[in-house]
């Protein structure tokens, strides 16, 4: 098998990942010169093909099940409205969580100011918050997540 250098690196294919199931893609085809990719995100038949070849899975065996546990589920908290992100209560303040912190529900995780309304943004779960999408300051829409949170285990 040849090898050929490809233009996203590894770090670029898991944000790719991450981003579609948070947003909760379908699929997803990147083309950059000759060379494409395509993601399904459904379950089914994984399959690769040739650039600009259609996807076929109709030959393909079904990968095996996988369950996640409810230790391992992976969640996003979104932005309720659009608006500028803080990350802290105040400014000078320290970050109201970071990666790797244990939340309850109910914890205020972030702030979003929209036309000088102030919003909090507060867990609906509990958990260990497993990655900060946003950074201070960033313009986000509603519906953007912001935060990936694991729930904890039982």
């Amino acid at each position: 098998m040849a090898y050929r250098n490809v233009p996203l690196t590894l770090s670029e294919y898991e944000d790719l990942l991450r981003l579609g199931r948070a947003y909760r893609l379908d699929a997803l085809r990147i083309h950059r010169g000759d060379w494409s990719l395509d993601v399904s995100f459904a379950p089914g038949p994984v399959v690769s093909t040739p650039a600009g070849a259609p996807l076929r899975t109709e030959d393909a065996e079904p990968p095996a099940a996988v369950q996640a546990t409810p230790d391992t589920a992976t969640h996003a908290i979104v932005a309720p409205v659009a608006g500028i992100v803080h990350l802290t209560a105040a400014p000078g303040e320290p970050a109201l969580v970071a990666a790797g912190e244990k939340i309850s529900a109910g914890t205020t995780v972030a702030v979003i100011e929209a036309m000088k309304m102030m919003t909090n943004i507060d867990s609906e779960r509990g958990g260990m918050i497993a990655e900060v999408l946003v950074a201070a300051g960033d313009m986000v829409a509603a519906g953007q997540p912001l935060f990936l949170i694991r729930e904890a285990e039982a």
